[in-house]
């Protein structure tokens, strides 16, 4: 499908199975049940959170926030929803966006646990990333992945990334430093 829909505010991404879209004010509920079902499976795999990660002022701030982010192309938040549900199944975040002379960024992405295996994940980043690359025009999206975590290496795999290294302690994650492998899809139809 591939349908784009875009307001100031606004950005909805279809898939068959999926809307991809920027968080809505009515969002922040879901998504810190999101957080606080998947904390458990979460944590060791992403930065240390702030004391108040896991409360709902602080998801209804983060929702501001990423609006905010959007309008201002400092950073694009995508939470990932099966069409025609409210709940929340995952989060994709494109950050560090640089249109200088690289026009390229970072993707960070998490998925429920219970949704693992159905390639939700495969689908929604396949169309995030055709927006940013298309929309966006971004020329480089760069993903990075600990050694042990095999589903990131397939996933980005199968969507084209290519490794280009190890970083030694990349990433602060969960307190400790952590090695990463460093990996870039580039866009090979990118336009100014």
């Amino acid at each position: 499908m591939g349908l784009f829909s875009t307001e100031p505010t606004e950005l909805t991404l279809h898939t068959e199975r999926l809307r991809v879209s920027l968080p809505q004010p009515h969002d922040a509920a879901a998504l810190h049940f999101y957080y606080m079902k998947n904390r458990q499976r979460l944590e060791p795999l992403e930065p240390t959170r702030p004391d108040d990660f896991y409360t709902l002022p602080y998801w209804n701030s983060r929702v501001a926030s990423a609006q905010e982010a959007h309008r201002k192309d400092i950073y694009y938040s995508f939470i990932i929803k099966m069409n025609k549900s409210e709940q929340v199944f995952g989060c994709i975040n494109f950050m560090n966006i640089n249109r200088g002379s690289s026009y390229s960024c970072r993707v960070g992405y998490s998925l429920d646990a219970e949704s693992e295996g159905q390639g939700i994940m495969r689908e929604a980043l396949a169309e995030a990333i055709k927006y940013m690359f298309r929309v966006q025009s971004m020329h480089r999206i760069r993903a990075a992945y600990m050694p042990h975590n095999d589903r990131s290496a397939k996933l980005l795999s199968s969507l084209g990334f290519q490794q280009e290294g190890l970083a030694k302690d990349y990433l602060l994650i969960d307190g400790t430093w952590r090695d990463h492998v460093l990996t870039a899809l580039i866009n090979p139809f990118w336009k100014p």
